[in-house]
């Protein structure tokens, strides 16, 4: 069973959940999409749709999964024990809901039935650890757009005295892959992710004003463009030569040591090539930055990116029929941290504080609780005065 975890959201109102001990405080609840689930229902209480793993407790004090409950088996209940009414698996895919810490005890009661913790079970060899993945806390939009190939979200609005980076990744816009736009706030540590755009049916043409507008939207902020294939081309060299967007960072290749650097002079180009080296560099600083919580992902769809950036050979890369558009955003942001012109824009040196929050870091463990089934939905609004994403 593929199983994504989508973000974290801890109990800030201090809500309860009921268990054998009573009503009792629970951590909050992860969000989670499974590729198939179970609607299961015992003697007299109400159906209840969760993972086909998910732990309910037996008559003996031992967990027993979902899928392996049949009529003879005696469940733990509200009210002393009951048995299996119907199970019945249903392949489609769902988001389902899991409690993190739910008591003392790490169990409670759903629809009367006592239920135990799951664990996360996300892919293996991810860049971020699974530890930290499973306590990414994904945020509510301040206003968002949602179409079958455009998503738009607005997680903060510009602030005048902020400074910020705006990171550009193109596609062809056929389908395939998207183009994507995100906004990172870098006024002080931990960085902040407040926008995020993805869209794969805008041609590169088209998506060169839509960049330069989300950039000066947010304070003219620095922007970084991917250049690697033809419609990365496209989208810098636009931007540069034709809308002449002003902040925009052009690199050169280092005579010494041949490593891509920000530069400015005739022999720089616009926007940034994604090498090897460009690339290990932006993941193994986006590693550190999101695992010392110096880099807050806000975004629902960047965090189920984050869950399938696999190692592919000796790099990271999205899993078969995953898509890594978002993160490698993200990567190229990362990489721009390394470099001595970021410091001079921000005065802050990423990986200086990096380790001194590293070094004051204290380990905790977390358990995780119950899944249970919830939905929710996108309202489609404006995002800007101008109109350009309706």
């Amino acid at each position: 069973m593929s199983k994504v975890h989508l973000g974290f959201k801890k109990n800030t109102k201090n809500l309860k959940v009921l268990t054998p001990n009573g009503h009792e405080e629970f951590y909050g609840i992860n969000k989670i999409r499974v590729d198939e689930y179970i609607r299961i229902k015992f003697k007299e209480h109400k159906e209840i749709r969760c993972s086909i793993d998910h732990p309910f407790i037996q008559e003996n004090d031992l967990p027993i999964k979902a899928k392996h409950i049949d009529k003879s088996k005696h469940i733990k209940c509200i009210d002393g024990f009951t048995t299996l009414e119907y199970s019945h698996v249903v392949n489609k895919q769902i988001e389902l809901y899991d409690i993190v810490n739910s008591g003392s005890e790490y169990i409670y009661f759903s629809n009367g039935i006592l239920s135990h913790n799951c664990k996360f079970m996300g892919s293996a060899g991810t860049l971020i650890n699974g530890r930290t993945l499973e306590l990414l806390s994904y945020s509510e939009p301040l206003r968002e757009t949602d179409h079958r190939h455009k998503t738009i979200r607005v997680y903060a609005e510009p602030v005048e005295s902020h400074k910020y980076v705006t990171i550009v990744d193109t596609s062809e816009g056929v389908q395939l892959d998207f183009s994507v736009i995100t906004v990172i706030d870098v006024s002080k540590m931990p960085y902040k992710q407040v926008f995020m755009y993805k869209d794969n049916t805008t041609p590169p043409i088209t998506f060169t004003s839509i960049g330069a507008e989300v950039a000066e939207r947010y304070n003219s902020s620095v922007m970084l463009v991917e250049n690697n294939n033809s419609s990365g081309g496209i989208v810098a060299n636009g931007l540069w030569y034709d809308i002449e967007y002003e902040n925009m960072l052009t690199t050169k290749v280092a005579v010494n040591t041949r490593d891509t650097e920000i530069g400015f002079d005739n022999k720089s180009i616009p926007g940034v090539r994604t090498t090897k080296k460009t690339k290990a560099v932006g993941c193994t600083y986006l590693k550190n930055l999101i695992e010392s919580n110096q880099l807050e992902i806000v975004d629902y769809d960047t965090v189920a990116e984050l869950t399938t950036f696999v190692r592919v050979g000796k790099s990271y890369e999205a899993e078969k029929n995953k898509h890594d558009d978002i993160v490698m955003t993200l990567v190229m942001f990362a990489w721009f941290t390394s470099q001595d012109y970021f410091e001079d824009e921000t005065g802050i040196s990423s990986l200086s504080d990096m380790n001194d929050t590293l070094m004051e870091d204290n380990d905790m463990d977390f358990v995780l609780g119950f899944i249970s089934n919830g939905t929710e939905k996108n309202e489609e609004v404006d995002l800007f005065d101008k109109g350009l994403f309706n």
